[in-house]
């Protein structure tokens, strides 16, 4: 990275910080005054007006300070991922990975394992990202050449080297296309060898958990680009790792996902594909 993009890329991190805050208001007046959901692919693929509220506001704040970025948002645009990832790839322009409400299913249950997440791509690369989770009131940060921090105190992967002394994490897809076979007989196996698995519904918080040494991993198939660019940022930024689940490198875009803290991670890749 140039300094003149490092130089942008601060830029824009500050402004994330800023604007996931407000977000997180956004949120905090409908969490527990939700009028209704409505449910997308499926019955319990959900979305509320706190969603769209947040997306709404988060879109037009960045075109207001950045209208040259290119902006990919759960709500507004998903299904124009790859065509953003492509002219992002062609171009200097940088692609904000935005989810305004990553764990929508918990907000709506009252649940606090949710957040806003903001993740920056420049060209082929993960550079930056913002994950505020307002109801625990934690703010994760980290980048290229941004180190990673919580609350302004800055945060580690852990030092475990062994599945068997590990807690890890996982999610599973929702929906009447979700393919469970996998993941479940991967839950089996992966239980027979570490001390635990969560699974928080917030895939941006599972990589902040990992990020700041609370899981040494966290895997799961069918994940989006903005569920984990922002985490990707964050992890590799405190020293961790990610791939995809056959071990090659992790792209946002392609689906699979393995975190760690990097001791475990061909150990845990193991596991996975066994």
């Amino acid at each position: 990275m140039t300094d003149t993009n490092f130089a942008e890329l601060e830029k824009r991190i500050h402004f994330a910080e800023t604007i996931a805050k407000e977000a997180g208001e956004i949120l905090g007046k409908y969490l527990g005054n939700l009028e209704g959901f409505n449910a997308k692919a499926s019955a319990v693929d959900l979305v509320t007006e706190a969603d769209q509220a947040s997306d709404q506001h988060l879109k037009n704040r960045i075109l207001g300070i950045f209208p040259q970025d290119l902006i990919l948002t759960e709500e507004a645009n998903g299904n124009e991922a790859h065509q953003l990832k492509k002219e992002a790839e062609e171009s200097e322009k940088f692609l904000w990975c935005v989810d305004p409400l990553d764990g929508t299913t918990n907000f709506v249950h009252g649940y606090p394992k949710f957040c806003v997440s903001i993740g920056l791509i420049l060209k082929t690369e993960v550079v930056g990202g913002v994950i505020y989770a307002p109801a625990i009131g934690e703010i994760f940060i980290g980048g290229k050449g941004i180190d990673s921090t919580l609350n302004g105190q800055f945060i580690h992967t852990s030092m475990i080297e062994s599945c068997s002394n590990a807690l890890l994490a996982t999610g599973f897809s929702k929906g009447a296309n979700a393919e469970l076979e996998k993941p479940l007989r991967n839950l089996e196996v992966i239980l027979k060898h570490c001390h635990g698995i969560r699974r928080s519904g917030s895939a941006a918080l599972d990589l902040c958990d990992v990020a700041c040494g609370r899981l040494e991993g966290f895997y799961e198939w069918q994940l989006n680009a903005w569920d984990v660019v922002a985490g990707q940022a964050i992890v590799e930024a405190a020293g961790g790792k990610l791939t995809d689940i056959r071990g090659t490198p992790h792209d946002p875009f392609a689906g699979s996902l393995c975190a760690s803290n990097k001791h475990i991670h061909e150990e845990l890749l193991g596991l996975l594909t066994d």
